[in-house]
């Protein structure tokens, strides 16, 4: 993908075992940043408009959800779950 060329150089810097294990979680952090950022911008929006029940109500879903996404993917595929 986009992080090939320097995952070798990177990532060696922690031993091969990462550079050949962490590649595929890499990428997913990276992508990660663009929908937190989307939140991010939400709530500073919800928090100027003193609207903090939508904060709340959307900070609790989204923990209840990483937490369930968590303990189903975190058995089948390991880290990258």
């Amino acid at each position: 993908m986009f992080l090939e060329p320097k995952r070798d150089k990177i990532l060696l810097l922690f031993g091969k075992a990462c550079s050949e294990n962490a590649t595929r979680l890499l990428q997913i952090l990276a992508l990660s940043a663009l929908p937190l950022s989307i939140n991010y911008t939400y709530f500073s929006m919800k928090r100027v408009e003193m609207q903090m029940r939508n904060v709340v109500g959307l900070s609790l879903l989204i923990a209840v959800v990483t937490l369930v996404l968590s303990y189903v993917l975190l058995p089948q595929i390991a880290l990258v779950g």
